[in-house]
């Protein structure tokens, strides 16, 4: 039996497959839309848009591959906070595996939008179907990992484990998280 981190889920684990994930016929455009009225309702903040956790990061430096493309599916959590949501995106079919992963993260992270967390780097590791990722937080965020809500932890780190696990093109079994080298529990 595979053990499970913190935050992992283990592939063999049924129940972590057995949601019906929402296929929408548009792009999802709330993505997280925790920055609206009910954030807030709850912190007294102005309910602007804020820009993608990482939309301040340049674009990793990969290569350019052919124009070929696969289908990678992205789940993100639904406005309710209470499943996923499937949205399809096309990367190089020429894309090693790390490259895939690298590719797919970094759309999951440009869609996601968390008020006042913002993070300066992320990378993943793939070694022997583990996929950890590892998130470093901006020095100027004005959140940290610990302070995320349970919905916005489940926006970012459910959509991160199924989305590597549940796509034919990488071979992920497990996902660990770190931030900045370190195993986070939340």
């Amino acid at each position: 039996m595979a053990q499970q981190n913190p935050l992992g889920i283990d592939r063999n684990d049924r129940s972590a497959k057995s949601f019906q994930p929402e296929i929408p016929t548009t792009k999802p455009q709330h993505l997280l839309s925790l920055t609206g009225k009910t954030l807030a309702k709850a912190t007294n903040i102005s309910p602007a848009q804020p820009d993608s956790i990482v939309s301040h990061l340049p674009k990793p430096d990969l290569p350019k591959l052919d124009t070929k493309t696969i289908p990678i599916q992205i789940f993100y959590a639904n406005s309710q906070c209470d499943r996923l949501v499937e949205a399809i995106e096309q990367i190089p079919s020429s894309a090693s595996e790390q490259e895939t992963a690298t590719r797919t993260l970094r759309s999951l992270l440009e869609h996601q939008r968390i008020y006042g967390f913002k993070v300066s780097g992320y990378k993943v590791a793939l070694e022997n179907g583990v996929a950890t990722v590892d998130i470093t937080l901006d020095p100027s965020s004005q959140r940290r990992m610990t302070s995320l809500s349970s919905c916005e932890q489940f926006a970012l780190f459910a959509s991160i484990k199924t989305t590597l696990m549940q796509n034919q093109a990488l071979t992920v079994n497990e996902v660990r998280f770190t931030e900045a080298g370190r195993e986070i529990y939340l």
